[in-house]
């Protein structure tokens, strides 16, 4: 003959719901985690993109202070180039512009940005001068 226990005496264990209730809330948890996980990425990824744009038209900016007053690249006018990084292999635009402020003063406009985020550029001025020469 079986005996019968006060429901509460002898219970052992979770009920199915408290397991599902329990998953639910870790599932929840593990996906918030995993969205902001991928957000951090892109987000990481557009300022690396952003970074190597600066590094791109501060390296160009030395190049251009490198140069004779006279030079014919530094003649006023525009100028555009594309290129890959070679770290990210992303295509980036670098555009410049110099202008004439005065016989003996350049200013060297360049923007510079990654082909996928256009909003997101690197402006740059240089002015150059032939008495100081740079």
């Amino acid at each position: 003959m079986m005996k019968d226990f006060p429901h509460s005496a002898h219970r052992r264990g979770f009920s199915l719901i408290e397991v599902m209730v329990s998953l639910g809330l870790v599932s929840f948890l593990i996906l918030g985690t995993a969205h902001m996980l991928t957000t951090a990425i892109q987000i990481r990824m557009r300022c690396d993109r952003i970074s190597r744009s600066s590094e791109a038209a501060a390296a160009f900016l030395a190049r251009l202070k490198a140069l004779p007053f006279e030079s014919l690249s530094l003649a006023e006018g525009f100028g555009e180039e594309r290129f890959k990084n070679p770290k990210d292999a992303v295509p980036y635009v670098l555009r410049w512009a110099v202008t004439d402020v005065s016989e003996r003063l350049k200013q060297v406009d360049v923007i510079c940005f990654a082909q996928d985020l256009p909003q997101k550029k690197a402006h740059l001025i240089l002015y150059i001068s032939r008495d100081l020469g740079f």
